[in-house]
């Protein structure tokens, strides 16, 4: 390949970050510039667990598209409660955490809701030119030519009968690595850093209703919204029950299981998932060890084999991990059930690893023309911000690749705007929560997006997109022509301005079907509602949005 043929550049990894960030480029870069998403896995399955997207991560989606929050949260759910149970006897425990979502509504227009890890990726995934992302293609080296091209190795999926795998290469002027926190990228071609394994290990897995009863499962008492009113939408969490734990993450074992789909947006209805933490000592009393034993013709050896046992694996040797590990210890037999009907190949294991501080330092993340984001960069414990921070990440890059340029600049700039932010949110332990909470929240990325781009997404008509009030359609279509550059700054903040008046009406009505909230007249549609067209600026639309609603 000469280097005529190389990609301005290359992103490694089609995760939530990594197309966050093709995305983000997409939007600022000029026409012509050849972009493209290198992706291990063949295809857009459904895979992964839960996000819950935060105030931070729906400001950096906000960037990308004002409607496209619309469409994600179309299918998403907004628990209402949480309920804890002792691990072995099941009986309930006190609840450990609770806050006001409708107070937090009415302050700021949104309170978190959890979405699928696939959906979130396939919305990303639609917002790109069809065959940017080169599906069944995974990076395993990366290295920096003389000429000061980025030599990418990767193994592809042969395409017609008889299928195999064969080598590529692939050559980038720039290369943004979202390969996740055992980064091949970063292990070949960066400062060599891998993360930490914390002596602890995950399962998770995800089943319909339909599967569950299809395996004439019977759900405990808990899970079961005729014993249980409410059990359908909460977070049901398992741990020991001999002292109080604000988090699984704090206490040496735990189950957890929660819907992340309405029954009307799933095949077999709603989608549930669930999540089983250990420390290594518990798998070690179940006779079990970690890493398991590789498999038969994994390529690697030495630190490279260690990590890859380390990373991700599914399937049904996963799943009797899993069960061993429960059963060990006594995790009430009627939540075991639940995971034993779960298909296997719908299972992963993983080791839980993060990057220690000191890998967070300028120079670590970006080296000329290369730069390291979301897990690849700074992968942490399962703290619900992981993905947040990820599409922040993105949402960054692009716009210091709009101030700067596709350049080496842009990827330091945008190095030294995010390490200090991360620091704090990741590793100060001197901010206490609810600072760092506001901190979080605080976050409020410019635009990426034009009118054009509305547009477009208006006429491809994705289902839940809301359609754009007659007049601000209208001055859209004027905003290639004659609008001044005041007309153009007035109809994008209104544009914002209904963007968040529609995410406020959306999370407003799950927020009363939930119980979170009480309707005071009626509550406002899940879709058709359009909001606000006309508010001047993004402060006010939330209130002139408003539904008057009333908190149980």
């Amino acid at each position: 390949m000469a280097a005529t043929d190389a990609y301005d550049v290359v992103v490694v990894g089609g995760g939530p970050c990594g197309l966050a960030a093709a995305v983000a480029m997409s939007r600022v870069l000029p026409a012509g510039t050849k972009l493209t998403v290198l992706e291990a896995t063949p295809r857009m399955a459904p895979q992964g667990a839960a996000v819950g997207l935060f105030h931070n991560g729906i400001a950096a989606l906000e960037a990308l598209s004002p409607g496209l929050v619309h469409r994600l949260l179309h299918g998403s759910v907004l628990f209402n409660a949480w309920r804890d149970y002792d691990d072995v006897s099941g009986e309930p425990l006190p609840a450990s955490m609770n806050w006001d979502r409708g107070a937090q509504i009415e302050s700021t227009g949104y309170t978190p809701c959890h979405v699928q890890w696939s959906e979130l990726r396939r919305s990303l995934y639609d917002m790109l030119p069809q065959g940017t992302v080169q599906l069944g293609t995974k990076v395993l080296r990366c290295s920096r030519l003389d000429s000061g091209l980025f030599e990418l190795e990767a193994e592809t999926e042969a395409a017609g009968e008889g299928g195999g795998k064969r080598r590529a290469t692939v050559l980038a002027r720039h290369v943004v690595a979202a390969d996740g926190y055992f980064s091949r990228t970063r292990r070949t071609a960066g400062d060599g850093r891998s993360p930490t394994f914390r002596q602890r290990v995950r399962w998770f897995g995800s089943i319909t209703q339909a599967e569950l009863a299809a395996a004439s499962i019977p759900l405990p008492a808990c899970l079961d919204p005729k014993q249980s009113p409410g059990a359908e939408g909460a977070v049901h969490r398992w741990f020991p029950g001999d002292q109080p734990y604000m988090d699984v993450q704090a206490a040496p074992r735990g189950f957890v299981f929660y819907p992340i789909s309405l029954p009307h947006t799933s095949p077999g209805g709603s989608r549930m998932v669930w999540s089983f933490y250990a420390n290594l000592p518990i798998l070690e009393a179940a006779g079990l060890q970690f890493p398991p034993p590789a498999p038969k013709g994994e390529e690697g050896e030495g630190e490279l084999r260690t990590s890859l046992q380390g990373a991700r694996r599914s399937g049904g040797d996963s799943l009797r991990r899993a069960l061993t590990t429960a059963e060990s210890f006594g995790l009430p037999p009627g939540v075991r059930a639940i995971a034993a009907a779960t298909p296997p190949e719908r299972v992963s294991e993983l080791g839980m690893y993060s990057h220690n501080q000191d890998a967070i330092a300028l120079g670590a993340w970006a080296n000329g023309g290369l730069v390291f984001v979301g897990d690849a960069a700074h992968s942490g414990g399962p703290d619900g911000q992981g993905a947040n921070l990820a599409l922040e990440d993105g949402a960054a890059l692009g716009a210091a690749v709009r101030k700067h340029g596709l350049s080496p600049e842009a990827f330091a700039a945008w190095e030294a705007e995010r390490v200090p932010r991360i620091l704090d949110l990741m590793y100060n332990k001197d901010i206490p929560f609810p600072a760092k909470m506001r901190i979080a929240m605080s976050y409020a990325p410019e635009p990426l997006w034009t009118p054009a781009h509305v547009l477009d997404e208006q006429a491809q008509g994705a289902e839940g997109t809301r359609p754009l009030p007659p007049d601000l359609e209208a001055r859209a279509r004027q905003a290639a022509g004659a609008l001044s550059g005041e007309e153009l700054a007035a109809l994008m903040s209104d544009i914002r301005a209904w963007g968040r008046a529609g995410l406020r009406d959306i999370v407003t009505a799950k927020a009363v079907a939930a119980g979170v909230l009480k309707p005071s007249g009626s509550a406002p549609a899940e879709s058709g509602s359009t909001g606000s067209g006309t508010a001047s600026t993004d402060a006010q639309a939330p209130a002139a949005a408003a539904t008057a609603v009333a908190r149980p």
